[in-house]
């Protein structure tokens, strides 16, 4: 199970996590400092395949893992990294959003 941390005390997180879980099935708790986003920048075939072109060749410019927990904003460089692997330009590049979103009213 998985909570960003979001400035809160891990404490807190740990036990929203233990409250959350009704399952009786045993559980590990996880609470990166930094958003989960930052460490969906490791697997560039991934995000390629995410943006819908898994054969595309452009540079992603993908910071290095001892940059991720620093980040100011990973959500940003992940949407960035998502466009420039979808290809889109212009217009489309500006009302990119990933495939799994295309359906979901929420974005």
């Amino acid at each position: 199970m998985h909570r960003d941390a979001e400035n809160e005390d891990a404490a807190v997180r740990y036990r929203e996590i233990q409250l959350a879980n009704q399952t009786n099935i045993q559980h590990v708790c996880i609470v990166p400092v930094r958003m989960q986003e930052a460490w969906l920048l490791h697997d560039e075939a991934a995000l390629r395949e995410a943006a819908g072109r898994p054969s595309g060749r452009e540079p992603l410019n993908l910071p290095r893992a001892s940059k991720w927990e620093r980040l100011p904003d990973p959500k940003q460089i992940l949407h960035a990294a998502l466009v420039t692997a979808s290809g889109a330009s212009g217009r489309r590049a500006k009302n990119f959003k990933p495939p799994w979103q295309l359906n979901d009213s929420r974005n």
